[in-house]
Parts: C-alpha cells; structure tokens; sequence
C-alpha cells in the first residue's frame, strides 16, 4: 500500500467517526512546541506540511522581502532534524503554503504567484510548473486526488475558493465565501473530506462544499498571540505552524481531548497581550468604578495606576532597572533617617556651616584648612592640633572681609 493510500485511510476513518465539523472547539487546540529559527536571517515562518514518507514535519521560514527561505525539518516531538538555506524571491519565494501529494510543493505567492515547486529530498527547490491560475494557500486531498486553492475575494469581506479535479490544476470550480475581515490575507488550507480549513488572522475557517455551494460551517476564535500559517495532519491529529516573534509555534488540535491550557488561554505560558491605550481595569469596593491599574499610552509610556485613588506598589525594595547589570533603589519616605535626612538631621551628622566657618580661634579648629573670623581678622588652620594651629591672614589695604 502507498505512503498516499495510508493516508486517505486514515483521513476516511476519521471522516466516519468525526461529527460535522472537522475542527469543533478551540479548547482542543493546544500548543505542544516552540520551535527557534535563525532570526538573523529570517523573521517568520510561513508553509508548513507533513512528509508521510520520512515522517517529518517542514515548515518553511523566510525574510521579510521573501529572498531568503531556510526549511526546517522536524522530528516528531518537533525537534530540528536538519535545515537548508534557499535564496531566490523568484523560487520558493514566500513559501505560502507546503502540501504533500506524492511529493512536497511550495507556492511562491511573492513573485510568481502562478508557479508551484517541486522540494527535493534535500529540501531545496526542484523543477517547477507555472499554471494559469494564481495558487497562494494550497491542500491536496488524498482520499479524492483533488486540490482545493484559497484565494483573495473581491474585497475584503470575501474569499475565493477553487476545487481542482487533478494535478493538472485546471478549470478549477469556484466558489465565494463571507468572511467579513479587515484585510485579505489567508493563512494556510488543510482538504479533509469535502471540508476546506484556512485561517484568517484570528480565525480558522472551516468551510463545507457540496455540490454548486460552500458553506462555513464552523469558525473558531483565536487570542491575538498566535497568527496560524498553515496546517498538517499528522497520526491522526491536525497541527498548525503560527507566527510568534521569537519562535514558530507549533499547535495541535486533538480530536479526543480539549485543554484548560488551550490557544485561547495562551496567555497561561505567554502573558496577556492588550492594545495601545487599553488598561487593565479593576473595580473599586463597591463594583461602581473601574479604575485603571495598567495601561501603555500612545506615547509607548507604561502608565500604573489611576489618577482618581492611591496607588500601592507592593514589594520587599522598589528598584528602578534602566538596562545593563544593575538594578537601583528608589527612595521614598521608608528612607527617611536612612538615605533622606531633614535639615536639623543633616546638621547633626553632616559638617554644619558653623563648623566650615569659626568664630572663636581659642579653640583647635574642626579641620584643616578652616577659615575663622573673629572681628575683622581671618584665619586659616593650619591643622587641628590645637587653638594654635590657627594662623592670621594678612589684608591688603583694599582687601575687605
């Protein structure tokens, strides 16, 4: 039996024991890696797809004017196997999508949105086919042979989607779905059954087609924090490769099982993302006020606390970290008699102004160097042994004290 063959069995059986739809609940999507890439060279991932036949994940990574691409190659537990280097924004490009039909393909999606590679077994790009449609977010499906493309729609609030018969990827039917979204970008496909699976920025779509309709049967809501690329089934699961700063995140939706710690609570293991002049808001006592606790300002400034009451900051030392290797401590009234002295203490434990100029020479002075003035004669003290130390300054004529 064929690597493909296998493939469209399982996906069969799980079409018969799956309800409708595919992908039900987001509480089952969790993620299980994070995976580093070179961000030196490149600052996001994109494809993303399963090789049945080495039984690895790829995911593709590129710059950000689609020049550079570096595939990685994952182990099952999402470690990297290996990874190769391609240049070239007129080949793999933005590696938009990658899917396995007998063969790994990339899409360009940057220069030549018309062209479909061919990855060979070292994971750079082979011979390729320029069609006559445009393929941007592409999924194969093993069980009918066919090709399912996504596309931009019209404007905004809608997308386009083709089903291909063959590899030929010709005379696609066409079918448009409301999506009503801000922009139009799609993100990935996944082709399970007569089910189509696409992500927009913070939703997965799911679309169901049967016969002259398509229909979004299903749409799950992600929190800010994950941005999905693209998806693959894997033993009997669907992962998806996201976008996330300083890794690619590797999510997986399990059909058997939903997670406490699910990409909507995604803040468990990555903190609380809000926007600009949004605040963390807390009630007062009697639940009639919402006062603001955090908040960043437009001008990026980190603002704590509320204006209309007291703010507490709790904590054994307030210190204040400006970069580097070291933190320091902000003074406040705890300090008083410590680091802040008022007047009269700073008298008592400091020089006091009666001691930096003397009055009375018939007593050894505090210091050497001391002025004293006594009517209108001055003296500098020579040391401090005793009332003689002081010596008397000789005026000029015009000199006046």
């Amino acid at each position: 039996m064929s690597i493909i063959s296998e493939i469209a069995q399982g996906l069969s059986s799980l079409l018969r024991k799956n309800q409708k739809p595919v992908m039900q609940y987001a509480e089952n999507i969790a993620l299980v890696a994070e995976v580093p890439f070179d961000k030196t060279k490149v600052n996001q991932c994109q494809g993303f797809t399963y090789n049945p036949q080495t039984q690895k994940f790829i995911v593709a990574c590129i710059n950000a004017d689609s020049s550079t691409q570096i595939l990685y190659e994952l182990n099952k537990d999402f470690s990297i196997a290996r990874s190769t280097e391609n240049t070239g924004a007129d080949k793999l490009g933005h590696c938009n999508t990658l899917f396995y039909d007998g063969k790994l393909r990339a899409t360009n999606g940057a220069v030549n949105s018309t062209r479909i590679y061919t990855v060979g077994d070292d994971l750079t790009p082979g011979e390729y086919k320029d069609y006559t449609d445009n393929f941007y977010n592409v999924a194969y499906n093993p069980v009918t042979g066919q090709y399912a493309s996504i596309l931009p729609g019209d404007d905004n609030s809608t997308r386009k989607i083709k089903i291909y018969a063959n590899s030929d990827l010709i005379d696609g039917k066409e079918y448009i779905v409301t999506v009503n979204e801000k922009n139009n970008d799609s993100n990935g496909a996944l082709f399970i059954g007569n089910k189509i699976i696409f992500s927009l920025m913070r939703r997965i779509i799911e679309v169901e087609i049967n016969g002259d309709n398509a229909t979004i049967v299903r749409e799950l809501e992600f929190e800010p924090k994950a941005e999905i690329e693209d998806f693959a089934f894997a033993n009997g699961a669907i992962y998806m490769a996201a976008n996330s700063h300083d890794y690619i995140r590797i999510y997986k939706y399990d059909f058997a099982r939903s997670y406490f710690n699910n990409i909507n609570n995604d803040f468990l293991n990555n903190g609380i993302v809000v926007g600009n002049q949004v605040g963390y808001h807390c009630q007062s006592k009697d639940g009639t006020i919402n006062y603001v606790g955090l908040k960043v300002n437009d001008k990026n400034t980190t603002e704590v606390g509320d204006k209309r009451n007291d703010t507490i900051v709790i904590g054994k030392t307030l210190k204040h970290w400006p970069g580097g290797n070291a933190s320091y401590t902000v003074l406040t009234t705890e300090h008083y008699d410590k680091a802040i002295y008022n007047k009269s203490r700073t008298d008592e434990l400091f020089i006091k102004k009666s001691d930096i100029v003397a009055t009375d020479t018939s007593k050894a002075p505090s210091f050497a160097g001391q002025i004293a003035i006594v009517g209108n004669a001055l003296y500098i003290a020579e040391s401090t042994d005793s009332a003689n130390s002081w010596r008397k300054i000789m005026l000029e004529p015009n000199d006046t004290l």
